[in-house]
């Protein structure tokens, strides 16, 4: 079967009023903008979006941070506690939107006067968007959060290190990406069908909670159905062995054996059979419940070879595995080159990663948005 690709972009035409900063906030509209809004990130008019700032700030002024999470956008520079002029022109803008997002402080939108029910009246079809740290209804509600707080609040912290170490954070923004996916799924499912026939204005809320709670959804069920309060393993799988770094002898390989079958392969790929009839590993719970046992049989063998031989026998073998290699390694992996993840930026000598939204042969570069650069382009288009 042959794909066929419209040379219309999916939002070409959508406008978002785009009133978020940090991660969370501009990755959804990051995601927007990549399917073809016109995404207007209106920004402080002294300092614009706090990301601008964070390190590393490239030669040329540009933060590697903003830049990713703010290609393909118009900044607008404007005071929004400004009122004649500046005022009308802000409303202005809403009126002409499809969508206005936010990810504020909590109480710091309504107090500029742009809290739902304002912008409703200024547009009553608007699809209204918030992502806050915690829900509205809680013992919480209104409390302001952060990405690294709320992986401890929400056990994301607990879950994640060494067995026998304390917690740690995630790597990454996890739950700041993850409420701005959600932030664009709800936004695409809002926007769905003829703009003509959306009779009232619409708010969407997500918050950095609940997007945690999607994010452990089988252990939270485990929880509260099982009693099983799942802690912190490492590398390793909860409830599949052996699926977990496995030692080399100058390294260590990710190996994951998720099946009955691939934990076949892998013995007969390590020369040790016997494991397969083995009273300690013979189903999965028995391979889980001795996890510590099996890896220890497992390394007997591959300590004795480098990684990059454990590497080539397992998957010779079929069996699922990876070196641990560095994120450096990865940025210049020929498999990002092959899907053109790297496009060039404009007026730039390097290049911004992209989302795995691009379709075929659209060939574009990334622009940055310099601090205002487009906004009497955007406010004389929108001036009464």
């Amino acid at each position: 079967m042959t794909t066929t690709y419209s040379s219309r972009a999916p939002l070409d035409g959508v406008r978002v009023f785009d009133l978020t900063k940090n991660v969370a906030g501009p990755y959804a509209t990051l995601i927007l903008a990549d399917l073809g809004a016109d995404v207007i990130k209106v920004e402080d008019p002294v300092r614009g979006d706090e990301t601008r700032y964070f390190s590393p700030v490239l030669e040329d002024g540009i933060a590697a941070t903003y830049a990713s999470l703010n290609r393909g956008k118009r900044s607008v520079a404007v005071d929004l506690k400004a009122g004649g002029q500046s005022r009308s022109d802000v409303e202005a803008l809403i009126a002409s939107s499809d969508v206005f997002i936010e990810n504020l402080r909590p109480g710091a939108v309504e107090a500029l006067g742009l809290g739902f029910e304002r912008v409703a009246e200024i547009n009553p079809r608007i699809v209204y968007c918030s992502i806050s740290a915690f829900s509205d209804q809680g013992e919480h509600a209104g409390a302001p959060g952060y990405d690294a707080m709320m992986q401890a609040y929400t056990g994301l912290m607990d879950l994640t290190g060494e067995a026998s170490g304390p917690p740690s954070r995630i790597g990454t923004g996890v739950l700041d990406m993850g409420a701005g996916m959600w932030a664009a799924i709800r936004l695409l499912a809002a926007l769905h069908g003829d703009p003509a026939e959306r009779v009232r204005a619409t708010h969407i809320k997500l918050s950095l909670v609940e997007t945690a709670a999607a994010f452990v959804i089988h252990h939270l069920a485990a929880s509260r159905l099982a009693g099983v309060n799942a802690r912190r393993l490492g590398t390793a799988q909860h409830n599949t062995a052996p699926y977990e770094a496995i030692r080399a002898q100058d390294g260590s390989v990710m190996v994951a054996a998720a099946s009955q079958k691939l934990f076949e392969r892998l013995c007969h790929a390590i020369d040790n059979a016997s494991l397969i009839s083995d009273k300690r590993f013979l189903t999965n719970d028995d391979r889980v419940a001795n996890r510590h046992e099996l890896v220890a049989e497992i390394e007997q063998t591959t300590t004795a070879h480098k990684v990059e031989d454990v590497v080539r026998t397992l998957e010779a073998a079929g069996v699922p595995v990876s070196p641990i290699r560095t994120l450096r390694e990865f940025a210049e992996d020929p498999e990002l080159v092959s899907l053109d993840w790297w496009r060039e930026v404009e007026g730039q000598e390097w290049a911004l990663p992209g989302l795995p939204l691009d379709r075929p042969k659209q060939g574009t570069t990334y622009r940055v948005p310099a601090l205002g650069e487009h906004t009497e382009e955007v406010l004389r288009s929108v001036r009464r």
